[in-house]
């Protein structure tokens, strides 16, 4: 298992200073091909800002019930709005 982050921007700026990096299909395929460099796939194209990506994720205030370890309902996927 791998877990990429990047500095964050924009929106998620607002949430912490690092954030993941979005693997879409066509991505997940690229960054296992061999015969692509590491750095080409990475720098070039998946840490780039202006990735579609990036404009469909949202972010909402949520419940503090979602840092309760021994909460386990659905619960934790009220935003902080509905709590």
């Amino acid at each position: 298992m791998i877990v990429l982050t990047r500095p964050a921007f924009g929106k998620f700026e607002a949430v912490h200073n690092r954030m993941p990096v979005f693997l879409e299909q066509s991505d997940i395929d690229r960054w296992l091909d061999p015969s692509i460099s590491y750095a080409e796939i990475l720098f070039k194209e998946l840490l780039k800002d202006d990735r579609n990506i990036h404009s469909i994720i949202e972010n909402y205030n949520c419940s503090p019930l979602v840092n309760k370890v021994r909460e386990n309902s659905i619960k934790c996927l009220m935003t902080m709005e509905e709590y």
